[in-house]
């Protein structure tokens, strides 16, 4: 009777365990497939935003001149006509602050834009800007490129002179950096620059005859400082918005708009990110 009753507890707690054991599997299921789809439903309500930040990019906003004064009613980036963004609301824009900007503005936060321009037309830049960074300053049938920083800093740029013949002329590099140019129905320019404090570095450019467009086929800056590149006096790369280090439900998209400088437009790719 004993033996019985030893077995019938035995089997009875082996019954619970293996119960537990399921159940705990069967809500560990659950509560993953739960979590999956909340992440999916978290992402596509980024991505949504991301569509509605794109609204921001197509209308002037509201008074249609907000950046000529400290008030905004509805945000907006384009410029009067709708052809471009307006860099004048952008700096504007940054100037108020994102908290500010943000309130009146479809989406909520957080939510970020960046653009970097990727063609530009051959001028001439009366004023250009030599600080930490690279610059380029565009003259009649040339260009001037800069590269400065104060720590150790490393800088690859690929430009590309559609149809035209570009060479370099004078420079000031060192045995580290490299300059090449290649020609296939035009010509390729490849920089790899490095600058610290007492290096700066620079290259002059010539090409015939002028190309429509000049390209920026791909630029990297890898510096513990914060530099960028410049066009003339002009931010060629730039963001305005929320900052995340990660953000695992972050949606990205990316459309191609100009850039309005007042005197010029140029071309620019723009990423939208919403989280």
């Amino acid at each position: 009777m004993m033996n019985n009753k030893g077995q019938t507890w035995i089997e009875f707690i082996i019954t619970t365990v293996v119960f537990l054991f399921v159940i705990a599997f069967l809500f560990m299921g659950v509560t993953g497939q739960a979590k999956t789809e909340i992440e999916k439903v978290n992402l596509q309500t980024a991505c949504l935003k991301t569509s509605g930040l794109a609204n921001v990019l197509f209308q002037p906003g509201t008074p249609a001149n907000w950046e000529s004064g400290n008030n905004v009613t509805i945000f907006g980036l384009s410029n009067s006509n709708r052809t471009a963004i307006s860099l004048d609301k952008w700096l504007k824009a940054k100037e108020l602050g994102f908290v500010n900007i943000s309130a009146n503005t479809t989406p909520g936060s957080p939510w970020r834009i960046t653009y970097k321009i990727y063609a530009l037309t051959p001028s001439n830049d009366t004023n250009c800007k030599f600080g930490n960074g690279i610059t380029i300053c565009r003259r009649a049938s040339g260009l001037n490129i800069t590269a400065n920083s104060t720590s150790q800093s490393t800088t690859k740029l690929i430009l590309f002179f559609p149809f035209s013949l570009a060479t370099i002329g004078g420079t000031t590099t060192e045995t580290d950096d490299y300059t090449n140019t290649t020609s296939e129905n035009g010509t390729k320019l490849s920089l790899l620059l490095h600058t610290n404090s007492t290096d700066e570095d620079f290259i002059d450019v010539t090409f015939a005859p002028n190309p429509n467009l000049i390209f920026i086929d791909s630029i990297e800056i890898n510096s513990p400082q914060n530099l960028t590149l410049l066009l003339g006096n002009k931010s060629a790369i730039d963001s305005f918005g929320a900052l995340t280090i990660f953000q695992k439900d972050m949606c990205s998209s990316q459309i191609k708009r100009q850039i309005d400088f007042g005197n010029e437009t140029a071309l620019a790719n723009v990423e939208l990110q919403a989280w």
